[in-house]
């Protein structure tokens, strides 16, 4: 598996954080593939609790918290980063990690890391494929507008440097696509 496969969540910098503001508000609802509620735990509960192999916590991540059998779905998130980040990015984020679940992408992934096989070019799929995701419920679901979604500009820049204006004009290009 490759370096980029293991950086799964696409967001690259680790930031612990003690309980928050952040987890007082709204969390969009969330289910796996299998159609179980997604959980939504600081980056401590993560290290904390999770049984198996634990993963690098980046800024948020889909993780498992039964990692050996990809059981018991949980979106992990750093508090001083999300609550460093606008109404706007703070949503993106966990539309885009529930995306993961959603989808499958995370269980895959998780396989992948107990022998299975991926590639950049998955990882890079999977990553537009979320973001896609992402921007259009943020349209439908929580009505934001061109101006909301400029807002995510410097958070986008913070988390992918290297790809940033790609990776922004994709996002945009999703939430204005029908």
């Amino acid at each position: 598996m490759t370096r980029a496969g293991m950086a799964f969540a696409g967001l690259t910098a680790m930031y612990v954080g003690a309980a928050s503001a952040a987890q007082a508000e709204f969390f969009p609802a969330c289910s796996d593939d299998a159609g179980n509620t997604v959980d939504y735990i600081t980056a401590q509960q993560y290290s904390r609790d999770a049984r198996g192999q634990t993963h690098l916590v980046m800024y948020a991540g889909a993780r498992y918290m039964d990692d050996r059998q990809a059981t018991e779905p949980a979106i992990a998130y750093s508090p001083s980063f999300i609550d460093a980040i606008n109404p706007t990015a703070r949503t993106f984020v966990f539309l885009h990690e529930c995306f993961h679940l959603k989808s499958g992408d995370a269980r895959t992934t998780y396989l992948a890391f107990h022998g299975g096989n991926m590639n950049q070019l998955d990882v890079a799929r999977m990553e537009y494929n979320a973001d896609c995701s992402a921007a259009k419920r943020l349209r439908d679901e929580f009505h934001a507008t061109e101006e909301d979604m400029m807002t995510m500009r410097p958070v986008i820049n913070a988390v992918t440097p290297r790809r940033s204006a790609e990776r922004f004009d994709d996002i945009m290009a999703c939430y204005r696509a029908p």
